[in-house]
């Protein structure tokens, strides 16, 4: 397989045949436009100034779809698959196949780059109506390729499942770093040391006890439906969450799709809620005990309650689309309303947010790893009192002010 320039036109001809996949990858400037031949099944993403069309040996190209990061095309041809990845400032072009024949290079070619090879695939399987299982990939170290797959993936599906995997806490922290600036919760959530030794952003939620103290947060009750750190100016991004110990049964998370619970709602209830916000009260956690940092707050006035305030409808960053964002229900204000009417507008809210239709459960083993978009969800957690123990650790990425 051979990836030749030609002017400001990358094209990607060929496979190399025989047993196994393969694989090549090629860079070229934004502005700069690609072709795929060969006879593949393509995925191409795209971004600003750059622009994938189809090649003579192709039969067919969709159009793109463009997205604040990057655009999608998909193609149908036969004999294998290709993909093509647009990252910030480069487009990067992923061809995959298992039975090529290898074309004609092209006479136009100013320069020519061999392809790497690679073993690994990633494949996607949708687990619901949000949600997905991802194997083939290698999470340490995680290539540029496959942490633009997985990004793709969770942009699709919302939640992320990657099972099988041994991954230890260092291996963890660096394949979450290749996501996202990591962080870790504020200090006055925390009564005690539940941070990993290893990794100072990770946070351990666990109800297991050593030396009669707790080594995580949580304990083994239920958690409301919530969203990560929205109580905080600049709420997670990605939230990646790894399972050490788990019970024989209880302790599942559930996640909802807030695209849908949105577009669940009806239009009259959109047009009231669009340009009003909601406070995300910060003293209280997602079981609606006081935060060791605001052990002394008196109030139980939500109007007084402190915490930032959040549009109730975000856009998402990457996606456009629209969602609900409510974070959570305890303690929730919307602020201009008398508060009896802000608890009404809260309640409707809170009926759409997480509809059976737009759920979907994670029953746990040990060594799953669940990565969700907080932007676009929320989570809960089932209670597992007196089941046995459970040790998590989560890792989260900074994301932007809710807009």
């Amino acid at each position: 397989m051979q990836t030749s320039f030609a002017g400001n036109v990358a094209l990607v001809t060929g496979a190399t045949s025989g047993i196994g996949r393969a694989t090549a990858i090629a860079f070229a400037q934004r502005g700069t436009s690609v072709e795929l031949a060969g006879g593949a099944v393509a995925d191409a993403f795209g971004g600003d100034g750059v622009r994938a069309r189809r090649h003579p040996h192709q039969r067919r190209l969709a159009r793109p779809r463009r997205q604040a990061d990057d655009a999608v095309i998909r193609h149908r041809g036969h004999g294998g698959i290709a993909t093509a990845i647009f990252v910030r400032d480069s487009y990067k072009v992923d061809i995959f196949s298992d039975k090529c024949e290898k074309a004609p290079a092209s006479t136009e070619s100013a320069r020519a780059m061999t392809a790497v090879n690679e073993a690994t695939r990633i494949r996607v399987r949708p687990l619901g109506v949000l949600g997905a299982e991802v194997t083939g990939a290698t999470l340490d170290p995680l290539s540029p390729a496959d942490e633009a797959t997985i990004k793709q993936a969770v942009r699709d599906h919302l939640v992320l499942r990657f099972r099988g995997y041994t991954l230890d806490d260092l291996q963890f922290t660096r394949m979450a770093e290749r996501l996202g600036e990591l962080q870790g919760s504020p200090d006055y959530t925390r009564s005690r040391k539940v941070y990993s030794a290893e990794s100072p952003m990770m946070t351990i939620i666990s109800n297991v006890k050593e030396n009669g103290e707790a080594i995580g947060e949580h304990g083994d009750g239920e958690l409301n439906w919530h969203t990560d750190l929205a109580f905080t100016d600049y709420p997670s991004e990605y939230t990646m969450l790894m399972a050490r110990e788990v019970p024989p049964s209880g302790g599942n998370t559930w996640f909802a799709n807030m695209y849908a619970a949105y577009d669940a709602m009806p239009d009259d209830l959109k047009q009231r809620v669009a340009k009003l916000k909601m406070k995300h009260q910060a003293s209280h956690n997602a079981q609606g005990g006081t935060r060791p940092g605001y052990k002394d707050i008196e109030t139980n006035d939500v109007r007084e309650m402190p915490g930032p305030i959040h549009p109730i409808v975000r856009i998402h960053p990457v996606s456009g689309r629209k969602a609900l964002f409510l974070g959570r229900r305890f303690g929730a204000y919307i602020p201009g309303l008398p508060l009896a009417k802000s608890e009404a507008l809260a309640d409707e809210l809170w009926s759409y947010a997480a509809l059976p239709e737009n759920t979907w459960g994670q029953e746990w083993q040990v060594g799953d790893l669940i990565i969700w978009d907080n932007r676009c969800t929320m989570h809960r957690r089932d209670a597992f009192t007196g089941l046995g123990r459970r040790r998590m650790h989560r890792l989260c990425t900074r994301g932007t002010r809710p807009e």
